[in-house]
């Protein structure tokens, strides 16, 4: 066994980057909420996007210490 089996290898046993798109299914469809909601103004929508994106790390980590 290779060095980039074993790579590959720890990273399938480790489950490594599963919370970050876990995390980012539930953000995204936060935005996409917010995007379909009848506000007005652009900047409304840009700033509920930004606070929405926010806790994407945060939460990327309470998931991966749920898994």
């Amino acid at each position: 066994m290779n060095l980039d089996e074993m790579r590959l290898d720890l990273a399938k046993r480790s489950k490594r980057g599963l919370h970050i798109i876990i995390a980012s299914v539930f953000i995204w469809s936060l935005v996409l909420i917010i995007w379909l909601l009848p506000i007005k103004t652009v900047e409304g929508q840009n700033l509920l996007t930004f606070c929405a994106l926010t806790p994407l790390l945060p939460f990327s980590y309470m998931i991966s210490k749920i898994i």
